[in-house]
């Protein structure tokens, strides 16, 4: 009878055969923080990209801006070795990495709040792959976080180039990104991870109500460079709006009308018989716009 040893366990094998061969991570492309504790239900979510845009607009995922260079920050496993010669580790080693964004003065003071906050990660690489964690093989999640500095911005050395906005990570666990990785390959994907954007903050001003009639201006403002043109946001929907009246109630819009000039709107609130109150910009899956409560006076 075959000795099966005190320390026996049951590997899995390493065969492969029936999945792909090679490795195909390649260079982080661009960078999406989560919450703690957001995952995607199954795998199949994991690959919609409206569950991705409904988790954006819920404020669960945070999408960066494209990653312009990586450098290595990894630190090494703690070894001790004994007089005698014998080895013994201590503390595994963690991955790190600082990344280089090109982002707008903007972009630059919002990230600033995301310093030292609690994360986790999710990337997507050069082949649009998206790379995360699944803990079960059931819900994927992101690769946890031990360490987010955003730091100062890197001033350029050349003629032709932008500074950049410097962000260090560094991961809790290493296992995240090797015992439980988890990947959707882009080649899979009929959409693009790097197009997904964040919210966009909307500046709504010269509210005012008529006749039951709401009229405002919604425009994208870049607040920190003088003389930029704003943008004016141009596809509100009913799902975008939340209106309370005068008694206070959530009411609806009958119609929903952009004016003659791009950005003003009008939002017929006759049949809700509103004459003050408030209304706010909310994102949606379909249209990542949100904005301030705004005050609905005459």
């Amino acid at each position: 009878m075959a000795d099966t040893g005190a320390c026996s366990v049951t590997r899995v094998p390493m065969g492969a055969k029936k999945c792909i061969s090679s490795n195909p991570i390649k260079m982080m492309k661009k960078p999406f923080l989560l919450v703690p504790g957001f995952t995607f239900d199954t795998f199949a979510d994991f690959q919609d990209k409206s569950v991705w845009n409904a988790g954006i607009a819920a404020g669960n995922i945070y999408p960066l801006e494209k990653v312009e260079a990586v450098e290595d920050t990894s630190t090494e496993a703690k070894v001790v070795e004994t007089d005698g010669g014998s080895k013994f580790k201590t503390s595994d080693g963690n991955y790190g990495f600082i990344v280089d964004m090109n982002l707008t003065p903007d972009q630059n003071k919002n990230i600033q709040d995301y310093d030292q906050a609690a994360w986790t990660i999710i990337y997507t690489d050069d082949d649009d792959n998206l790379i995360a964690k699944t803990p079960d093989d059931i819900v994927v999640g992101g690769m946890e976080i031990s360490y987010l500095n955003v730091m100062p911005m890197k001033l350029t050395l050349s003629s032709d180039d932008y500074s950049k906005t410097r962000v260090e990570f560094q991961l809790k666990y290493n296992r995240d990104l090797n015992q439980d990785v988890c990947i959707a390959l882009g080649s899979e994907l009929d959409w693009s991870p790097v197009q997904l954007e964040p919210v966009t903050i909307v500046t709504v001003t010269d509210v005012s109500i008529a006749s039951n009639v709401i009229t405002g201006s919604f425009y994208i403002v870049a607040s920190r460079i003088a003389g930029l043109p704003s943008v004016a946001v141009t596809d509100i929907t009913a799902d975008n709006m939340i209106f309370i009246d005068q008694v206070p109630a959530v009411v609806v819009a009958d119609t929903l009308t952009m004016t003659t000039t791009p950005g003003i709107w009008d939002f017929d609130m006759t049949a809700a018989a509103m004459t003050s109150g408030t209304m706010e910009l909310v994102a949606t899956a379909d249209s990542l716009f949100a904005s301030d409560v705004i005050a609905v006076t005459v």
